[in-house]
């Protein structure tokens, strides 16, 4: 037996009772998808709700078994689809849209703005929500310890429209929690391959601290969140095993039997590819702590290796 059958087999039913009935992802990439399978394999809502923009991603969804809502998170009629979904019956809200990479004020300010407008209608059916945000708010570039209760301070517009987000999300009320991932890899997403592949040179300081998190791990820790009693307003979601760039990069490679890629300091990068030396030096490097989370959540990652996760997702990827 898997890891993950036990894990299903051995969830009491007092764990599915502290969930609602309904389970609303707004938000359905490639984290929302896996997220929706999990919920559905496991049988932990009586319905299952995904809101996606187009008629493709929405008969994705059908397919998988989720009840697809037709909506844009920006757009206010559009979302009103949602007053159907958050009524008569208690819901937990996953909110997993990511800011755009052009105008990552606009997506973030419309779209929860407009989301948190409709969940404060209805708030006597909201139990809990879940943003979804990334640790890339935490700016720490010379391999510090961060924890939850590290300070935020985001260097780019994208990571600032993030914290906002994060704020105003906060702002709706206890039952508001928000999750900051590491890098998510799996299947069919494994960071770095096409540059691996092409032979393309690794840039920058290889000592730098990756944070990873396989995919199906942060699907599991959204759900940890959603039914845990204590979870704290503002979690971290990695492995907890930081790495080196060059380790990362060098055992990808080797995964893929390729040569691991030439290593270019910054000077030379600069100089070669008229890239910004200054911009170079201040690329990130921290380590994730992941310890107050799976205390209060009572979650535990799967992929602590991250070799390990790596050689699941290429296999899953051919499948």
């Amino acid at each position: 037996m898997t890891e993950v059958a036990a894990t299903i087999l051995n969830m009491s039913d007092e764990s599915k009772n502290k969930l609602s009935e309904r389970a609303l992802i707004i938000g359905c990439g490639y984290l929302g998808r896996v997220l929706a399978n999990h919920l559905i394999r496991r049988d932990l809502y009586r319905e299952v709700y995904g809101v996606v923009r187009s008629e493709r991603s929405g008969q994705a969804l059908v397919d998988m078994g989720v009840r697809a809502v037709m909506a844009n998170v920006t757009q206010t009629l559009s979302l009103s689809a949602l007053r159907g979904v958050v009524t008569d019956k208690s819901v937990d809200v996953f909110y997993m849209i990511p800011p755009g990479r052009e105008n990552a004020e606009h997506t973030i300010e419309a779209g929860i703005g407009n989301t948190m407008q409709i969940l404060s209608d209805m708030s006597d059916h909201v139990r809990k929500t879940v943003f979804v945000s990334s640790t890339a708010v935490y700016s720490q570039r010379n391999g510090e310890v961060v924890t939850t209760a590290s300070k935020a301070e985001p260097t780019t517009k994208r990571t600032a429209a993030l914290l906002t987000g994060e704020e105003k999300w906060l702002a709706g009320g206890d039952q508001y929690h928000v999750l900051r991932l590491a890098g998510i890899y799996g299947p069919k997403r494994v960071i770095g391959m096409h540059a691996v592949m092409n032979g393309s040179p690794l840039i920058g300081d290889i000592n730098a601290k990756l944070n990873l998190i396989h995919v199906s791990d942060a699907a599991e820790l959204l759900i940890a969140m959603m039914q845990a009693d204590s979870t704290g307003r503002i979690e971290i979601g990695s492995d907890g095993e930081p790495i080196g760039r060059g380790e990362y990069y060098t055992a990808l490679a080797n995964l893929v039997s390729v040569s691991p890629p030439q290593v270019l300091d910054d000077e030379t990068a600069a100089e070669q590819f008229g890239l910004n030396i200054e911009r170079l030096k201040r690329s990130s490097s921290k380590c994730l702590c992941n310890k107050a989370t799976k205390e209060r959540t009572g979650w535990e990652p799967r992929f602590t290796n991250f070799v390990e996760g790596l050689r699941e997702s290429l296999i899953a990827s051919k499948r």
